[in-house]
């Protein structure tokens, strides 16, 4: 394709990459004790009864769990506080992966944990890859003698280039999430679709005046 052409698509913004889009993952709609699984994909969690989410492109590994907040049975998973819904992320294993097909270049959440540990963010799937980034969590949880964690912060931070995983389970049995924004990286889907049709255009005028 021409690379005058190129040059004034671009500055008329015909051709640009396509804006972030930001998503948050918030547990609500999923029954207690359930695995998230696909249900931020498309599909389901694995619970019962099972239902079906929205399609973010985000999958979780298993025994990611969701807790609750307004079940006293459950002290570890009832949370006050008025940012957080009736559903918390509540990892309780090693694979307790945030998986990203799409990617995504910023992450923030809201956390409550008993220990001291870390969440890191990698540029593949189910944690393998570069390690992008590493959130430190603190020992914040304070109980009120009924719910273990009733104190929550919140951690967010910017990435140089794209992740695809976030390992939650690293932090299994200690810690709870909520309100999981990521902020994804889309590839540009309609500036290429411009871009193959004006070069199939190209393509087939060079035709022409070959045959001319």
């Amino acid at each position: 394709m021409n690379l005058k052409l190129v040059s004034a698509l671009v500055a008329f913004g015909l051709v640009s990459a396509a804006p972030a889009m930001a998503v948050t993952l918030d547990f609500e709609g999923i029954p207690t004790s359930s695995d998230v699984n696909q249900f931020y994909n498309g599909g389901q969690d694995i619970g019962t009864p099972t239902v079906t989410g929205p399609n973010y492109g985000i999958s979780f590994g298993p025994l990611a769990i969701v807790g609750t907040n307004e079940d006293p049975s459950a002290p570890l998973f009832n949370p006050d506080d008025a940012r957080l819904g009736s559903g918390i992320l509540a990892p309780a294993g090693a694979g307790a992966t945030m998986n990203s097909t799409i990617g995504f270049s910023a992450l923030s959440f809201l956390y409550s944990a008993l220990s001291e540990g870390s969440v890191t963010v990698w540029s593949g799937l189910d944690g393998t890859g570069d390690a992008l980034y590493t959130f430190n969590l603190l020992a914040n949880a304070a109980s009120d003698g009924v719910s273990a964690l009733t104190h929550w912060d919140q951690l967010a931070a910017v990435f140089g280039t794209v992740g695809h995983s976030v390992t939650f389970g690293d932090v299994a049995g200690t810690a709870g999430f909520d309100n999981i924004a990521v902020s994804q990286v889309p590839l540009p889907a309609a500036a290429w679709l411009l871009m193959s049709g004006l070069g199939g255009l190209g393509g087939f005028a060079r035709r022409r005046r070959r045959a001319a």
